[in-house]
């Protein structure tokens, strides 16, 4: 939904698709807080749709491996979590310093995507325009996300709930999301509880062995 949203608005443009992909990398980064997670999922929505437009394969697959770092700033990054764990440093002090330096590569990325369209158009061809109808209707099926992402992160900053009680607050309101607009069955629940464990288990086994090693 955040790629469909970024193409129907920007997808109109030459280079269109990757102002698309990078915001939706930015999105999704917001929302999941892992470089890996998002992009592993760009790749398997974007990539093929900036295939099926003629963009060049090599500058595509790059897009979605830049816009796959926005994780690692854009709160809730999970290496700030480690990171603060690890140092004893405020995690919702460090979400607060990632946000100006996520928003600017996002900035960045984006004006190099408009360098490199005014430079060599033939990589990035011209998208289809989508009706005023069709990009409101992606804002529609946003609604929920972004409501659930200000709530979370406006619990932290307002002092609501720890950084801990957000992650589960987060984790429950999208299955509910899921749930409730068909997108989820039991058999996605369980894969993603299973990968949810063994996340929490190598970034524990890391936690571990850097204070064995501290020591």
């Amino acid at each position: 939904e955040l790629f469909d949203a970024g193409r129907a608005w920007l997808g109109h443009r030459r280079g269109g698709l990757g102002w698309a992909t990078i915001a939706a990398c930015g999105g999704f980064a917001a929302i999941n807080g892992s470089s890996v997670a998002t992009a592993a999922t760009m790749s398997q929505v974007a990539l093929p749709e900036m295939r099926r437009a003629g963009y060049d394969p090599g500058l595509s697959a790059g897009m979605i491996a830049a816009g796959g770092t926005l994780g690692i700033m854009i709160p809730p990054s999970t290496i700030l979590v480690l990171y603060g764990i690890m140092t004893e440093v405020d995690i919702a002090a460090l979400f607060a310093a990632g946000v100006v330096p996520g928003l600017l590569a996002v900035a960045l990325y984006l004006g190099l995507l408009q360098w490199l369209a005014m430079r060599d158009g033939s990589r990035m061809p011209l998208g289809e325009t989508h009706s005023w109808g069709e990009r409101l209707a992606t804002l529609r099926a946003l609604w929920a996300v972004l409501l659930l992402f200000l709530f979370v992160l406006g619990g932290i900053y307002g002092g609501l709930f720890t950084v801990q009680e957000a992650a589960g607050i987060g984790a429950s309101g999208t299955l509910v999301i899921g749930v409730v607009r068909g997108r989820l069955r039991w058999a996605q629940i369980r894969a993603a509880l299973i990968d949810a464990l063994r996340v929490s288990s190598a970034i524990m086994t890391i936690v571990v062995g850097a204070f064995l090693f501290g020591y």
